[in-house]
């Protein structure tokens, strides 16, 4: 009798602890930096600056970023964005996780910030429950920084996560933006907003190019899919393949969401 009370006493026990447990891990509040980074990236500590320093838990974490010389990962929150959809005010905290060399950030051509994100549902008062973290889904940016983070609304509950970035080359300068469907962060499309080739060849006009790429939604125009259409509208010049010479570059291309693909693909004439 005395052991099967002791049984029950520690099965109401263990049972009321992993129960809040459950209930608890997945709520936060995402205006506390430190608590996102200490529970999402397990971390060993907070240094100064607000990063957090851990170390990798896994191999997956050495092959998806690389460990700062000092043995941690330094993570820290990039920025909070706000969006509603489908009625409900949700938040995408994107992090960055840079590597550092002698206390310094690693500024390699190619070495840009490793992206996290998670995305979060408000619950009130300050209560934020998280619905899905991507760790280390991409990287931005260039010469050890990130570049920028936004959201884009591409339908009525439609979003999108849009990443910027710039980056030269033996002379040859480009910015970049690429968008992610937010709900599974899948890559929609991605092209360049400006390029030109003047660090390279100077102001020569035979050979020489300049260009902007302008992305305008079609907001009035409804959709099967939900995702709007846009147009991409380039202005200026460019490097035909053929003949190596300066092209005009002035055209409007349309663009529509495809089902079957999960990306954005151009209207066929």
């Amino acid at each position: 009798m005395k052991n099967t009370a002791l049984i029950a006493f520690f099965a109401v026990f263990a049972a009321a602890p992993v129960f809040a447990q459950e209930q608890d891990w997945r709520i936060f509040d995402i205006t506390d930096s430190e608590e996102l980074l200490v529970n999402l990236f397990d971390a060993d500590s907070i240094n100064a600056q607000g990063a957090a320093l851990w170390e990798p838990e896994s191999y997956a974490d050495r092959l998806s970023v690389e460990v700062s010389d000092d043995g941690f990962i330094h993570t820290g929150v990039d920025t909070v964005l706000y969006f509603s959809a489908f009625g409900a005010k949700r938040a995408a905290v994107i992090f960055e996780s840079l590597h550092y060399e002698h206390g310094v950030v690693s500024a390699c051509h190619a070495c840009g910030a490793n992206i996290s994100v998670a995305l979060f549902t408000d619950l009130k008062e300050g209560r934020w429950q998280i619905d899905r973290f991507f760790k280390h889904f991409t990287t931005n940016g260039a010469f050890g920084a990130n570049g920028s983070a936004q959201l884009a609304q591409f339908g009525e509950s439609q979003w999108c996560l849009a990443l910027s970035m710039d980056w030269m080359g033996q002379g040859i300068y480009g910015e970049y933006t690429t968008y992610y469907d937010l709900e599974n962060l899948d890559k929609l499309f991605t092209y360049s907003t400006h390029g030109d080739n003047s660090g390279a060849v100077g102001d020569d006009p035979n050979i020489s190019y300049v260009f902007d790429q302008e992305l305008q939604l079609l907001r009035n125009e409804p959709t099967d899919s939900g995702w709007w259409d846009f147009e991409l509208i380039t202005i200026g010049t460019e490097l035909d393949p053929a003949s190596l010479r300066s092209t005009p570059a002035n055209r409007v291309q349309r663009y529509f969401f495809d089902g079957t693909t999960g990306t954005y693909t151009k209207v066929c004439p």
